[in-house]
């Protein structure tokens, strides 16, 4: 980790340093288990708490590895074959062939593998039956058919039973189904950095050099493109595609997409290389270029573990906007947790602005429930830093409350404006009145913040603004009143 992200250490699980870099990575369907080729050769299977399960040697030089969901079978590719071990670490069978990648159906019986020879530039999908009998009987079970090309394939995804396979190329997208049928071809106009398939592959999406992440349905349309403006690399999908996970690599972080292409949160870490996501999105792994491996925890899935976690890291100025967006759409329960957050001053005063900058829908939310709720200085305080902002949303509120009630509110923020001393709550209070047509009491407090020393320019002209609207109504001789009661002699 990183020293000024420090804050992040309770998401991870547990961490392991290697001397190199892993050279494959793969995830169970539900976190459990971690693949991962290492130097020299070897595979390895960690349990949920980073324990080595098994270890088996392969032939060759590795290129990647793949488990099945439950994590029974795991298929390392190789220069010198394909292997297959059982969730005990036992090989149970190989291919002498060389193979850059490959996906094996969970039963075993189905294999895509691809191969590239970077020589001749040119590549191929195979999908191999281990229950069909071959020609010669060499080897187990027989291709059952092979599609060539005359370009590299630089990477391969499938659905988990092996009914479809999309390979990425350099500039291309292609998939396949199992009768070998184009599903689609999408031409690309930037170098692709990573492509990943979600279970049924009804969704693929891939990352370009241009720093955008694009996100397809499974016949070739377009669900979303994130232009994120920086070097993705390889990436992952959950199991039902509904959130992307990717390696921010000129600026070293994980980022968290969600099925619109907006990113939920930035994970920094060393230089992320790979990562794999579970099937629900709660575990994800990462490997780092200095050999450093993480396994962590997404909080951002449940609602409840969303806003826990939000009020923990609320106080960490590289966390503030994520958690005030976790909590700002979490409905009430996470409207409630941030109203009693800032009452309780775990808000700094300075991140309350960033409540300002959030949708008109968030933001009407938050002001429906802070005037019904009990409200304080800290609270009222908060309203302070977008005021102007939040004052259509107030004023709609209040138009819609019993006159009692809107009084007893006016009443609150007077009486924090006052204990505090906060100009930018006067000038608030006079927008109010005069936004309910109550111009004497709107200039009262108009007066009140533009004399102060901390008051706002904006304050200065409203003040200006509803002197002129006073004297268009002919009423000038209020005005020399209030100058009189509110503005000592000596400043006149």
């Amino acid at each position: 980790m990183t020293s000024n992200d420090q804050s992040s250490i309770r998401e991870i699980i547990y961490k392991k340093d290697f001397k190199r870099l892993p050279s494959g990575l793969s995830l169970s369907a539900d976190g459990s288990h971690t693949s991962l080729i290492v130097p020299n050769h070897e595979v390895m299977m960690l349990d949920p708490y980073g324990k080595v399960l098994w270890k088996g040697n392969v032939e060759g030089n590795v290129s990647h590895v793949y488990t099945t969901a439950d994590a029974s079978i795991t298929v390392v590719s190789t220069t010198r074959g394909l292997f297959y071990f059982d969730k005990q670490g036992k090989e149970i069978r190989s291919i002498k062939e060389p193979v850059s990648r490959a996906i094996v159906e969970a039963n075993g019986r189905f294999t895509f593998f691809c191969i590239s020879d970077s020589v001749k530039v040119s590549s191929s999908i195979s999908l191999h039956d281990s229950l069909k009998k071959g020609f010669l009987q060499r080897k187990p079970g027989a291709v059952v058919w092979k599609a060539k090309f005359d370009e590299l394939i630089q990477f391969i995804g499938a659905s988990r039973d092996c009914s479809a396979v999309v390979a990425g190329f350099s500039r291309r997208v292609l998939s396949l189904d199992s009768n070998q049928n184009v599903r689609f071809d999408l031409k690309v106009s930037s170098t692709i950095k990573g492509l990943a398939v979600n279970s049924d592959a009804s969704h693929i999406v891939f990352s370009t050099a241009d720093g955008r992440v694009t996100s397809l349905h499974g016949d070739g349309s377009a669900r979303f493109v994130a232009d994120l403006g920086e070097d993705i690399g390889p990436l992952d999908i959950s199991a039902d595609g509904r959130l992307t996970i990717a390696p921010a690599r000129s600026k070293p972080a994980i980022l968290l997409l969600d099925n619109a292409g907006n990113v939920l949160w930035r994970f920094v870490v060393p230089r992320p290389m790979n990562v794999r996501i579970s099937d629900e999105g709660s575990v994800f792994v990462v490997c780092c270029a200095d050999g450093q491996f993480l396994a962590c925890g997404n909080y951002y899935l449940d609602a409840d573990s969303r806003i826990e976690h939000a009020l923990k890291m609320i106080g960490k100025k590289e966390h503030t906007r994520l958690c005030l967006r976790a909590m700002l759409t979490e409905g009430e329960n996470g409207l409630s947790a941030l109203l009693g957050a800032i009452k309780d001053g775990l808000v700094q005063d300075d991140a309350c602005k960033f409540i300002g900058r959030f949708s008109d829908e968030s933001l009407r939310d938050f002001t429906r429930a802070a005037i019904l709720y009990n409200t304080s200085d800290r609270l009222f305080g908060c309203f302070a830093s977008f005021y102007e902002r939040a004052l259509p949303f107030l004023l709609r509120e209040l138009a819609d409350m019993e006159d009692a009630k809107s009084r007893a509110f006016l009443a609150k923020l007077d009486a924090s404006a006052s204990a505090t001393e906060d100009a930018r709550l006067y000038d608030l209070l006079g927008l109010l009145h005069l936004g309910q047509g109550k111009m004497q009491m709107a200039l009262k407090y108009f007066y009140k913040a533009a004399g102060m020393d901390d008051a706002p320019e904006e304050a200065a002209e409203h003040l200006r603004k509803a002197i002129e609207e006073n004297a268009s109504q002919k009423s000038t001789t209020s005005i020399d009143l209030l100058f009189t009661k509110f503005i000592k002699p000596n400043e006149m």
